[in-house]
């Protein structure tokens, strides 16, 4: 397992996920090798997982030791009912009062990430235990501004027409949106991969490529760069695992949505949309929407089997013309063993 550090060189977007990661390194496969060798890894998907891609999470710098963050598992509820029987009106105040900054603690700090891996630690547990909380570290060592930005016409590459009554061009106004733009002076950003030793490399030519050549949009403009580090990483064994933790968005294949159904009790997630274009800077093409997919998100947690993987990938795009082609959507997990009692 390889675990990948970006350091950022400016602002930068929260949005690596792992389908954007993993389209990017299949872009980079595809220039830097052949659209042969894209298509045998892409195939591969079909009998196993040639290479696993998590989202990209947070790390900060404190004295020269990286704190990496991962996201909170998602656990059986609190029965606050239980929590509230029997105590005094001060005591429910003070639990009311953590709410706010329980439910904010989205991201938790490596060490408290294995011992939820471990069962040592719980919701109840970790909800009575404020220390372990890092919404504030995080919030301290990122800061996030809102930039202005005009929207262009990505077909005819200027700002909307402004258009009188009879339907004739007076004018031309850019659409203005605002955009989170990330900047960090002790921090960066950081994913995982996992697979064959073949595709590993192949994934690690690709990021020395995109560290010239910029992450997401924006790039052209300076933004988006980073410095790209990849070393060795290993999550610590796991006695009597019963469950997994996915590192990424997934899309599990028919039969695991079978097997969930079946005790969906022990399944604990939350769903999200995802819907994206066809990347301009490697494709003219006017229609640029992706079908939209609808996977369980980082975090999520489901009863494991003994299989060696799960999650598959999904065509959302068939490009027709002088070159045709297939888009895939990534939806493998990138699934952590886990004990949840």
């Amino acid at each position: 397992m390889k675990i990948v550090y970006l350091k950022p060189g400016s602002s930068f977007r929260d949005n690596l996920r792992s389908d954007s990661l993993w389209g990017l390194i299949c872009w980079g496969i595809k220039t830097l090798y052949s659209d042969e060798e894209l298509n045998s890894f892409i195939s591969g998907y079909s009998s196993g997982y040639p290479l696993k891609i998590s989202s990209a999470f947070k790390y900060v710098e404190d004295q020269k030791v990286r704190i990496r963050f991962f996201p909170k598992p998602m656990l059986p509820p609190l029965d606050f009912q239980q929590m509230l029987e029997g105590k005094q009106k001060s005591e429910k105040m003070e639990i009311f009062k953590k709410l706010k900054d329980w439910k904010s603690q989205k991201m938790v700090s490596e060490a408290v990430f294995f011992r939820f891996l471990s069962g040592e630690l719980n919701e109840k547990g970790f909800f009575g235990s404020s220390e372990l909380w890092n919404a504030a570290l995080l919030s301290k060592n990122f800061r996030e501004e809102a930039e202005i930005h005009n929207s262009i016409n990505r077909l005819t590459g200027s700002t909307n027409p402004v258009l009188s009554e009879d339907g004739k061009e007076v004018g031309k106004t850019g659409g203005l949106f605002s955009r989170d733009e990330i900047f960090t002076q002790t921090g960066g950003l950081f994913f995982l991969m996992d697979g064959e030793d073949k595709y590993l490399k192949m994934a690690e030519a690709v990021l020395r490529f995109h560290s010239h050549t910029g992450l997401m949009g924006d790039s052209s403009t300076g933004k988006n760069h980073f410095e790209i580090t990849v070393e060795d990483y290993r999550f610590p064994e796991v006695k009597d695992a019963n469950s997994f933790v996915s590192l990424s968005l997934y899309l599990p294949k028919d039969d695991e949505t079978t097997f969930y159904q079946s005790d969906s009790s022990s399944c604990f997630y939350e769903l999200e949309t995802r819907k994206g274009k066809i990347s301009t800077g490697h494709l003219n093409q006017t229609d640029f929407w992706k079908d939209s997919v609808l996977s369980f998100k980082e975090g999520s947690v489901f009863k494991s089997t003994s299989k060696s993987g799960y999650g598959t990938i999904k065509k959302v795009k068939e490009i027709t013309g002088e070159k045709s082609f297939s888009v895939y959507h990534f939806g493998a997990a990138f699934d952590i063993p886990a004990r949840i009692l």
